[in-house]
C-alpha cells in the first residue's frame, strides 16, 4: 500500500518495429510523490501510438486513483478493450 500520492503520466519512446522502421509509441509512468520528489514506481512502454487515447487513459487512471500494483491489468484491459 502506498501512503503517498500516486500520479500517472504519459511516456514517449522512439522504438524500432519488427520491420526495422522507427515509430513513436506512448506508455504510462507511475510515480509516487514522496517529500516533494517524484519516484518512478511502475512503467509500461509501448501501449499505443495514439497519443489522444493514451492521454484519456492516463487521465482516467489519475481520476480513479489506481493503485500501482493494478497498472498492468488496467493496461491490458485498455489495449484489448475489456
Amino acid at each position: 500500500m502506498y501512503k503517498n500520492t500516486i500520479i500517472y503520466e504519459i511516456n514517449e519512446k522512439n522504438l524500432i518495429g519488427e520491420d526495422g522502421e522507427n515509430y513513436i509509441s506512448f506508455g504510462v509512468d507511475c510515480f509516487e510523490i514522496e517529500n516533494g520528489f517524484k519516484k518512478l514506481v511502475n512503467q509500461v512502454i509501448d501501449v499505443s501510438m495514439n497519443l489522444h487515447r493514451v492521454r484519456g487513459f492516463v487521465d482516467k487512471l489519475n481520476e480513479v486513483k489506481l493503485s500501482p500494483e493494478h497498472l498492468y491489468d488496467a493496461v491490458e484491459d485498455f489495449v484489448y478493450g475489456k
